[in-house]
């Protein structure tokens, strides 16, 4: 009798576990950019390795860590890594990062999370978040909080491009 209680229950935690595994386990999704079009991660995936940023406008340590590795995530490109950021601003802040990236200069594709669904997707919990993807989508480096050197990152850069950074 106690088994046919619990039947139930396992049923539900196996359901819940499948469906949160199935979640870690996609790796494609789709954002719009500043500009409007629509992004495809998969497609971006053959060309390299891809790093994602996750910041804000509204976030001051995010802001001061894209202008300290504004050339270090340029040289990145050099060696074949694709730079994301992906601006976590809501409906009401959005509005604001197109003017605040072109102001800046910065010549990476920026996405929109407004949700933060994506965010989420690679774990992540609060901004900013940076997660270093390789070409099959899967995560190999995680950060949460600013990047602090490039050292380990460039270690994990170099063994996915086969680059170096020397």
């Amino acid at each position: 009798m106690k088994m046919k209680r619990l039947l139930p229950l396992f049923a539900i935690i196996c359901f819940v576990g499948h469906s949160n595994l199935a979640l870690a386990d996609s790796r494609d999704w789709t954002l719009k950019d500043i500009k409007g079009e629509k992004f495809e991660l998969s497609a971006y995936l053959n060309e390299g390795p891809v790093l994602l940023v996750f910041w804000a406008t509204w976030c001051a340590p995010c802001k001061r860590e894209m202008d300290r590795y504004r050339k270090y995530f340029d040289s990145l490109e050099m060696r074949g890594v694709k730079v994301l950021a992906i601006s976590e601003d809501n409906q009401k802040s959005q509005a604001k990062v197109k003017p605040y990236i072109e102001s800046k200069g910065y010549k990476w594709r920026v996405l929109l999370d407004p949700d933060g669904q994506v965010l989420k997707r690679y774990g992540g919990t609060s901004i900013p978040y940076t997660v270093l993807l390789d070409k099959s989508g899967a995560s190999k480096f995680k950060l949460h909080g600013a990047l602090k050197d490039e050292k380990t990152l460039n270690d994990q850069v170099d063994a996915l491009s086969g680059t170096s950074s020397e």
